[in-house]
């Protein structure tokens, strides 16, 4: 009998505990990166972001520590959204700079291995114009990949930043 006692108080007490927790946790805003009506990448606190700001070059690199009404939080420090002037998202899917070294390595050996097959077969001349072509488009399509990995927002017409509370009590406040 005691120990159902206490494990009902165990229970009891947890909950209370870690309910108030979970439902604080659940209310936080949201960083939205939209284009016109569509929503193009949503960040939530612990997100990694990089953006360049209005006055600087260099960009920000780091984990969103704290969103708020019209500023977010990394590092210790704010930054209003209204500075922010581009977002960089890194693709993350496919790793379009090591497809583009594997590209660059293949152009070459390709042209070397239809060298080779043409010294050997005793094929003239060595390198024919279609193996030329097939080696430049690999070469060249190495260079061109890996500028895809990376996706450049400019905040203006076309996109811009939003802060979207979840909390809807604070929301309907306002």
């Amino acid at each position: 009998m005691n120990k159902l006692i206490f494990l009902l108080l165990a229970i009891t007490l947890g909950t209370a505990i870690l309910l108030p927790v979970s439902c604080q946790a659940q209310y936080e805003n949201h960083l939205i990166l939209r284009k016109s009506y569509k929503n193009k990448h949503h960040y939530l606190t612990g997100d990694s972001i990089r953006f360049k700001r209005n006055h600087l070059e260099t960009p920000v690199i780091g984990q969103l520590e704290a969103i708020g009404e019209d500023f977010i939080v990394i590092r210790s420090e704010v930054f209003p959204i209204s500075e922010i002037n581009t977002v960089y998202f890194y693709r993350k899917s496919f790793n379009f700079k090591t497809g583009g070294s594997i590209l660059q390595l293949a152009g070459p050996a390709f042209l070397l291995m239809t060298g080779f097959n043409a010294l050997i077969n005793s094929i003239r001349p060595i390198w024919s114009r279609s193996n030329l072509i097939t080696s430049g488009s690999l070469l060249a399509a190495g260079l061109v990949l890996p500028l895809f990995q990376v996706r450049k927002y400019k905040i203006g017409e076309k996109f811009n930043l939003r802060i979207v509370p979840s909390d809807p009590e604070t929301h309907n406040r306002k």
